[in-house]
């Protein structure tokens, strides 16, 4: 079995008294993907602050029943810096898969310290932007919150990756949760219970706004790691304006590549199996 080695760089929330969740569900289906080490996590003010975040994934780690993974504290701001988090990011081994599920404050600081580090790394998978924006907005927002959170930590890692996966938000928006979805999560395992408690508040929140549900923004690319026939992404050319919105042009020789389709249910399908399996069926560093 070809293991993938992953890093995950987030500002989960689960476990907070606000900000989005989903960034819990997409690191939950890391670590119970037999296919995947999880070599560490970083966290990054944004949904919740830095520290904040730290607590949350140990957390929901000891709740996966993963031990052994480190959980390291990164930027508490826009233009902020860890030493720490920026060295382990460089020293990642080579072909290693990032996800960045927060600001990219973490990863622009890790090309600072080593201009080659996009070079020798696997592929760099973010959520943001909306390329068919036509206002400032809802729903024809122009940008995104992981991106314009630290515009200039954005703008310098679209300018300097050599290869990444752009998630956008008409794609991703497709992965839904409602009541029902969630009651079958929060049966399937213990783990599924937590998210299923944890979530509980964001539910309310979207029908308070109307919605039959609450999106999981960032956990396609998560679960392209699972069931990778659910997502259509592409070569493309991709450009992060001033004002933090995306441009996209297709490019066949592109190592950048955007999402094109999602097939939601497949993905959702994906989910539920992933959080169904055992926790020891996950192949994490605490089991190396």
């Amino acid at each position: 079995m070809n293991v993938v080695r992953v890093w995950i760089d987030t500002d989960c929330a689960l476990g907070a008294e606000r900000g989005d969740v989903d960034d819990a569900f997409a690191i939950a289906a890391v670590v119970r993907n037999p296919r995947v080490e999880l070599l560490g996590v970083s966290t990054v003010f944004g949904n919740s602050s830095a520290a904040g975040a730290v607590r949350h994934v140990e957390r929901l780690l000891t709740e996966a029943g993963v031990d052994g993974v480190p959980v390291l504290a990164g930027a508490q701001r826009a233009g902020g810096s860890s030493e720490s988090v920026a060295r382990r990011l460089v020293e990642l081994p080579e072909e290693t898969r990032v996800l960045a599920l927060g600001p990219l404050t973490n990863l622009a600081n890790a090309q600072k310290l080593d201009a080659q580090w996009s070079r020798r790394i696997g592929r760099i998978a973010v959520v943001g932007g909306r390329p068919a924006s036509r206002g400032p907005v809802p729903p024809w927002w122009p940008h995104e919150f992981n991106l314009t959170k630290d515009l200039a930590a954005a703008q310098s890692c679209f300018e300097h990756w050599i290869q990444a996966d752009l998630w956008t938000l008409d794609v991703v928006c497709g992965l839904r949760l409602g009541q029902r979805d969630l009651e079958r999560i929060g049966a399937a395992s213990a783990l599924g219970a937590y998210l299923y408690e944890g979530s509980r508040r964001w539910l309310r929140r979207s029908r308070w706004l109307l919605r039959s549900g609450f999106a999981l923004w960032d956990v396609p690319p998560a679960l392209d790691l699972e069931e990778p026939r659910a997502a259509e992404l592409a070569p493309a050319q991709v450009c992060l304006t001033a004002r933090g919105c995306v441009r996209v042009r297709t490019a066949p020789e592109s190592r950048w590549r955007v999402s094109r389709r999602l097939d939601a249910a497949a993905q959702l399908a994906a989910l539920e199996r992933a959080l169904a399996r055992p926790a020891l069926a996950a192949v994490t560093s605490a089991s190396r």
